[in-house]
């Protein structure tokens, strides 16, 4: 399992739980390299228990995303469903 300071690879399919798609690294068949710590609060707390080429569906409240404040195409207080697909930890 990924330490905060660890480098993972993942595929994410992240959701609204209405179905709407705000963010697909699956889609794009471009998987994101990234350090575990740059990732939401809610997202680093489910990988760092995952194993390598585990597949979890995963649902994530506001206060361990983006709260009030939203993003682009997320509304505020929003909690998001990802599929999240660790494929490797660097």
């Amino acid at each position: 399992s990924p330490e905060l300071s660890d480098t993972i690879t993942a595929h994410f399919h992240g959701t609204l739980t209405d179905g709407t798609v705000f963010w697909s690294s699956v889609e794009s068949n471009e998987p994101l390299t990234i350090q575990l710590s740059g990732l939401i609060e809610g997202c680093q707390k489910v990988i760092s228990q995952m194993k390598i080429n585990d597949k979890w569906r995963v649902y994530i409240d506001p206060s361990m995303a983006y709260g009030d404040e939203g993003r682009p195409g997320i509304p505020s207080n929003s909690i998001l469903v990802f599929d999240i697909e660790l494929l490797d930890i660097q």
